[in-house]
């Protein structure tokens, strides 16, 4: 899913885009890849019973409480996890099912690091250039519960 048209917002360049090469990318890894561009916040997707695994991409604008959907509602990430656990989902019951959201998560702006590169081989300089690059980047990170739960059952 991505929205890249939000009321109210500003236009997510890009989110188009990104949505193609990670089809392009789950689709040479063998999944059923299916697009649902700038959904509501009440849309919910397809049948997933003949399906061995879940991956759902998030691409959208956001705030603390959730991410927007098309008609500028907020849907709260752990509603969304909630369609898919093994209450309402059962299908999905000892499948995996992996999550990535593309969105802000508040108003707080990451001004980056100055990080060097070394340039390595025959073109190497005596000098490494600086760049500015985020702090925050290049990570997954898992959880085994949302938040506010215990991870035993």
């Amino acid at each position: 899913m991505f929205a890249d048209r939000v009321p109210e917002l500003p236009f997510r360049s890009g989110s188009r885009a990104d949505a193609y090469r990670l089809s392009d990318v789950f689709s040479q890894l063998g999944f059923d890849v299916q697009m649902y561009d700038n959904q509501t916040s009440g849309n919910r997707g397809t049948e997933l019973s003949a399906h061995e695994a879940l991956v759902v991409i998030i691409l959208s604008h956001s705030c603390e409480d959730g991410v927007h959907g098309s008609d500028g509602q907020v849907v709260p990430v752990p509603t969304i996890l909630g369609y898919f656990n093994n209450y309402n989902c059962p299908v999905l019951f000892r499948k995996p099912k992996m999550f990535f959201i593309s969105a802000c998560r508040g108003s707080a702006l990451d001004r980056g690091v100055f990080v060097e590169f070394v340039a390595e081989g025959p073109q190497a300089m005596d000098y490494s250039p600086r760049e500015r690059v985020p702090m925050w980047s290049d990570m997954f990170v898992y959880y085994s519960a949302i938040q506010g739960n215990l991870v035993i059952y």
